[in-house]
């Protein structure tokens, strides 16, 4: 029974580990699951500043954030400009984040 359970548990990190290094980039916006938030259940009208979440840092990953807040800040008819990196604010699946301001072309 205990060699189930090891290699139940085993097999459970690995395949969240091969998870989250599947992951491109996504876009972090923890207001908008928080209910008491303003912003819960609404459509997003303006964006000034956006996160993108990825799983690892390097040039490569750098130019896919890039391109997805270009993507995300054209929606709202602007341009983004990339701030900074940092580890910490994203969710663990994807440490790395790219701080990215939406400002007008």
């Amino acid at each position: 029974m205990q060699k189930i359970k090891k290699i139940f548990f085993f097999g459970a990190v690995f395949y969240l580990i091969l998870l989250s290094a599947c992951q491109s980039v996504s876009l972090w916006e923890p207001q908008k699951y928080k209910r008491d938030s303003q912003s819960f259940n609404k459509v997003v009208t303006n964006r000034n500043q956006l996160v993108m979440c990825t799983s690892r840092a390097g040039k490569n990953m750098k130019s896919k954030a890039v391109e997805a807040a270009e993507m995300e800040c054209a929606k709202f008819g602007k341009r983004a400009v990339f701030q900074n990196y940092s580890v910490a604010t994203c969710p663990l699946s994807q440490p790395v984040s790219w701080h990215f301001r939406c400002v007008a072309p």
